[in-house]
């Protein structure tokens, strides 16, 4: 009887054994953290080179002085351009974006702008982002070397765990353009589909 009886009798595991095993379910959680963590970190960080494409475009269809129409959908921006002949420097001063679109659900977007001199697509600058702001000034200045190509901004509403969203674009050939001094554009922005650096048709691509 005693015998049987020890058989039916459930012995609670040691102390240390149950220690044991909490150490090791708290272990499992804080690497499942680090890991959620570390892929947070690395999706609001990647910013893959955008593909390079073709694409019509119109120089000078647009206003290049003044107010003019403002797009109803995608807002414009407003820069100026020049170039030193003599420090073969290109200037590029990122001015300001008007009536951008909202993309965030709150009702208003983070703008900054990325500036390529096509076709070179690896080489960019970009502006500071501007928080919640449909509006942005961003007053910046950008230095670049030469002058046979194609000057290419996108406004994108930054994302800080998500892929940045494209809000517009606009390309100017720099050889269609007097550059002895500054001059300063209002571009509406044309909508960029894929999020794309995508060029003019000037023999570029």
């Amino acid at each position: 009887e005693y015998s049987s009886l020890l058989h039916t009798v459930n012995i609670p595991p040691s102390p240390r054994l149950a220690l044991v095993l909490l150490l090791l379910s708290v272990i499992v959680c804080l690497l499942v953290l680090l890991l959620a963590f570390s892929v947070c970190l690395f999706v609001s960080t990647f910013d893959p080179v955008p593909s390079l494409s073709c694409k019509n475009l119109s120089p000078g269809s647009e206003d290049d002085d003044g107010e003019g129409p403002i797009s109803e959908k995608l807002g414009r921006i407003q820069f100026s351009i020049g170039y030193s002949f003599q420090n073969t420097t290109l200037t590029v001063k990122v001015l300001k974006g008007q009536d951008l679109p909202a993309k965030d659900f709150s009702g208003t977007s983070d703008p900054f702008v990325k500036i390529y001199l096509l076709p070179d697509k690896k080489h960019k600058l970009e502006t500071k982002v501007k928080r919640k702001n449909l509006n942005p000034h961003w007053n910046e200045t950008f230095l670049f070397e030469g002058l046979e190509r194609t000057l290419y901004l996108q406004v994108l509403d930054y994302d800080r765990f998500s892929r940045n969203d494209p809000i517009g674009e606009v390309s100017i050939p720099l050889n269609k353009v007097e550059l002895g001094q500054m001059k300063t554009f209002w571009k509406e922005l044309k909508p960029c589909s894929d999020g794309s650096v995508r060029a003019p048709t000037t023999g570029i691509c």
